[in-house]
C-alpha cells in the first residue's frame, strides 16, 4: 500500500510540474533569431533576407569586429536595415545604427529598431570610419 502511494504521488508531482510548465510559456511570443558573420565586405555589403510574418521588435547585436587593415584605425561602422518592399516602390529604410569596430578584434553593439511591420528584411553596411573594410564581423539579428 505504502509503495502504490508512494508511485501515485510521483506521478501526480510529475504532472503538476508539466502543467506548470505549459502554463508558464502560454502567451509567451517566442522571438526568432539568426547568427550573421560578414567576411571581407566594403560598404554596400547586404545581409541574408529574413521575412516575419508578425508586427514586433527588430533589434541587431554584434559580438566581434575587426578591420581588414588595422593601422588604418577605426572605431565603428554602421549598419542599416531595410524592409523589401515590392518591385514598383522604394524599399524602405528602418533605422541606422552604429557598432562599435577596433584594431584588436573586439567590438560590441546592440540596438532596438522597434516595432516593425510584418516583412521581408535585411542589412546593409552603410558606413565605417576605417577606409578598407571589415574583415570579419558577427552577431545576431532578433525578429518577432
Amino acid at each position: 500500500m505504502v509503495r502504490r502511494h508512494l508511485g501515485l504521488r510521483r506521478s501526480l508531482v510529475t504532472a503538476a510540474l508539466a502543467v506548470g510548465a505549459l502554463i508558464g510559456t502560454a502567451g509567451v511570443a517566442q522571438a526568432a533569431n539568426f547568427d550573421w558573420y560578414m567576411s571581407g565586405v566594403q560598404t554596400g555589403f547586404n545581409s541574408r533576407t529574413w521575412n516575419f510574418s508578425t508586427s514586433g521588435d527588430e533589434a541587431i547585436e554584434s559580438d566581434y569586429c575587426d578591420w581588414m587593415y588595422p593601422g588604418a584605425g577605426g572605431t565603428y561602422y554602421r549598419l542599416q536595415l531595410t524592409q523589401e518592399t515590392a518591385w514598383y516602390l522604394p524599399d524602405r529604410n528602418a533605422g541606422q545604427a552604429s557598432y562599435a569596430c577596433d584594431q584588436y578584434g573586439g567590438g560590441y553593439g546592440y540596438h532596438d529598431f522597434g516595432s516593425q511591420p510584418h516583412g521581408n528584411y535585411h542589412f546593409t553596411y552603410v558606413k565605417s570610419d576605417n577606409p578598407y573594410g571589415i574583415d570579419y564581423a558577427d552577431g545576431y539579428t532578433y525578429y518577432p
